[in-house]
């Protein structure tokens, strides 16, 4: 993560910022306003080649501006956000318009986002092949050789190894349970750098719509079109994302609730960080990121006047929460401390469920649709709910930075607050579509097993509903009584 230091640095003895004894304090100022060039933002700094022996830029050197492109307080919003790819599109999409590099950039993102969730949908796959496999074992007596030719990998049973030892957390013994508190405390911090690009994204697409809102019958209706597919595909790219940070909450709850042992927890969760990662090393929207550094005059001039433009509505927007009243303040203040604890509590919770089966030495998945009936309904049901908490979590911290850096001047009336009421709704729909038809359905059955909806249906409201759900006939492999799906109220296990 990039660090940003705004304080003065001491100078040295050889220092051209110390004053002499009897220099007056204008003279120091000058010097030193000449000793140091403006500091630009990452991707505009220029290298030593590119400027002339004193420090001065070149004639000739790239991103030549008047504008002093200086790092101050009230740019480090955009300076966190500006890491990554998906937020520097969702700006070319805002205010760049439509054009062949914007198709193309947009393009990138979108399959960029599907091939992480894709990713995530896979490794669930295999956690519920494993869990099918074992439980054909158990009903069967076989193996599943032709699956695993070495069978199926059963985790280690330490809670029968502390069987007759009294620390334990929760049902699981102390040597899991705290390694557990660690992994999912450093998973979600881990994930904020990317919570925070994500919501200053929402943020510029809620301004941008408010403005769209407010100019809508001052333009002519193809700009109006024009301006309203912008803020769709950008909606659009942000619905993916935030699908993207939830589904990934999940997994990875899932994946510490199926390591067996304190090392391969270890593992597994610092195996799955790396995956939020490939925005921060994708650059194809910067005009000089090319073999040779040339920049396309045209590439250069559309960053810079996106670069302004989302860095003053960013400046705009946290103008607007200075001013704020003081209980907002607080609410907004404590806002990313409770996101932090609850996404933290709800993963644990996750993970502490998994781990009651695995370090008993049970293969199993957070699911009930195995052709051998549901062993686990109500466990079913608690992770289901905990899913939605997730959601919720997610979305109330969204609204609330939108809400506070809103420049909506009704904001604080029952206006304001139904339209921020409305949006939660809105995106809250939006993304159990996704979860439901593209993540689980399309991700999870269609593309991995060649089947169409006819063959296996969608399901849609069976899904969406948190208790297991099991109706007849409607697998191919059988159906189920009573007896095969249980009572989502009875006891665990």
């Amino acid at each position: 993560m990039r660090a940003y230091h705004f304080g003065e640095h001491s100078p040295d003895e050889h220092s051209p910022e110390r004053k002499a004894p009897d220099e007056p304090d204008e003279d120091v100022a000058a010097r030193r306003g000449a000793a140091e060039p403006a500091r630009v933002p990452k991707q505009l700094r220029r290298p030593s080649t590119m400027l002339h022996a004193g420090g001065t830029p070149r004639e000739d050197a790239p991103l030549e501006e008047d504008e002093d492109f200086s790092r101050l307080p009230i740019d480090r919003l955009y300076e966190k956000a500006d890491e990554s790819y998906y937020f520097r599109v969702q700006t070319m999409i805002l205010y760049n318009g439509w054009s062949w590099s914007t198709c193309q950039n947009a393009t990138i993102t979108v399959l960029a986002l599907l091939l992480q969730i894709f990713a995530l949908s896979s490794i669930w796959q295999m956690n519920w092949i494993a869990s099918d496999v074992a439980q054909w074992a158990d009903q069967w007596g076989d193996g599943g050789d032709d699956v695993f030719p070495d069978g199926v990998d059963y985790p280690a049973d330490y809670r029968r190894y502390f069987r007759g030892i009294d620390a334990k957390v929760d049902g699981l013994p102390v040597v899991i349970f705290l390694p557990l508190i660690l992994v999912t405390l450093t998973l979600v911090l881990m994930t904020r750098c990317e919570s925070d690009e994500c919501r200053a994204g929402y943020v510029l697409l809620r301004s941008s719509a408010h403005e769209l809102y407010a100019d809508w019958w001052e333009l002519s209706w193809g700009d109006a079109g024009a301006r309203g597919v912008c803020v769709f595909v950008c909606f659009v790219t942000h619905l993916l994302r935030v699908s993207l940070l939830w589904y990934y909450y999940e997994v990875s709850a899932n994946m510490m609730g199926n390591s067996s042992g304190s090392f391969e927890l270890l593992l597994d969760a610092l195996a799955m960080t790396f995956i939020l990662e490939i925005d921060n090393h994708l650059f194809f929207d910067l005009p000089s990121m090319n073999f040779y550094g040339v920049e396309d005059p045209s590439l250069r001039e559309r960053y810079l006047h996106r670069f302004r433009a989302s860095r003053d509505a960013l400046r705009s927007i946290v103008e607007h929460v200075q001013r704020v009243p003081r209980w907002i303040a607080h609410v907004y203040y404590l806002g990313g401390l409770l996101f932090t604890c609850l996404c933290s509590l709800i993963v644990l919770r996750i993970a502490v469920l998994g781990q009651n089966y695995t370090s008993a030495g049970k293969v199993m998945v957070f699911d009930d649709d195995s052709p051998f009936g549901a062993h686990h309904p109500q466990l079913t049901y608690q992770y289901n709910w905990l899913i939605y908490s997730m959601l919720f979590v997610i979305l109330v911290d969204e609204q609330i930075v939108a809400y506070v850096g809103s420049p909506d001047k009704r904001k604080n009336s029952r206006w304001g607050v139904a339209r921020c009421a409305a949006a939660f709704l809105f995106e809250c729909l939006c993304l159990v579509v996704i979860r439901y038809v593209v993540i689980e359905w399309i991700f999870g059955v269609a593309i991995p097993y060649s089947v169409s909806a006819e063959s296996a249906p969608i399901r849609f409201w069976d899904r969406v509903d948190p208790a297991p759900n099991r109706p007849r006939n409607v697998y191919d492999y059988g159906s189920y009584d009573e007896g095969d799906t249980g009572d989502h109220h009875g006891s665990l296990g």
